[in-house]
């Protein structure tokens, strides 16, 4: 019987440090969490996406959370608490770049016009989620000394205050849509 309790030790002492620890908020995620996390997936490695997610809402919960703020919960009653504040601002970031028109290309008369549609809910999104990613690596790109977790920490935070590149790209989406304004009476779909 000792052969195998010094297995089971070695394995306890061998395992993945990028695991994700925080599998108590499991039960509380939502389908949006649950979709971005496997937007943040690369090469089936899912663990180690879960763990930067909840490592960025950690960070996250830091940078939202105020000095002053003093109470007499456990230290990891409050660390659930905050946590789950960094949801909910992840959540109201996603809405916040979420982008409600999009301009799709139709060729009439061997011309090309540029038409606004309006997308659904899923689409809207699944973009939203890809420009926050997309802003998260290129500002890691600008500044390789900082971690991936700070930087999709960072850009979450710009989102949430209607700032940063995602909300950049929103934008100009709309400033398209609205300049092409004229072509939507092509639209068929």
């Amino acid at each position: 019987m000792n052969y195998f309790n010094e297995i089971e030790n070695k394995k306890k002492n061998t395992e993945q440090t990028n695991v994700c620890v925080y599998s108590f908020l499991r039960p509380t995620n939502t389908q949006l969490i649950g979709r971005f996390i496997n937007f943040l997936t690369k090469k089936g490695k899912k663990s180690k996406a879960e763990y930067i997610f909840y490592e960025s809402l950690k960070i996250l919960s830091k940078i939202s959370q105020n000095k002053d703020e003093k109470s007499n919960f456990s230290k990891e009653s409050m660390e659930k608490n905050f946590l789950r504040k960094a949801e909910n601002i992840f959540q109201h970031a996603i809405f916040n770049i979420q982008p409600f028109i999009e301009v799709k290309k139709v060729r009439v008369a061997g011309t090309t016009y540029q038409v606004p549609a309006l997308i659904p809910q899923k689409r809207q999104e699944n973009i939203a989620m890809n420009w926050l990613l997309e802003s998260a690596r290129e500002r890691k790109k600008k500044n390789p000394s900082q971690n991936f977790e700070d930087s999709l920490a960072m850009e979450i935070h710009e989102s949430f205050l209607k700032q940063g590149q995602a909300r950049q790209k929103r934008n100009e989406l709309h400033k398209l849509a609205e300049t092409n304004r004229a072509f939507s009476h092509f639209r068929w779909w």
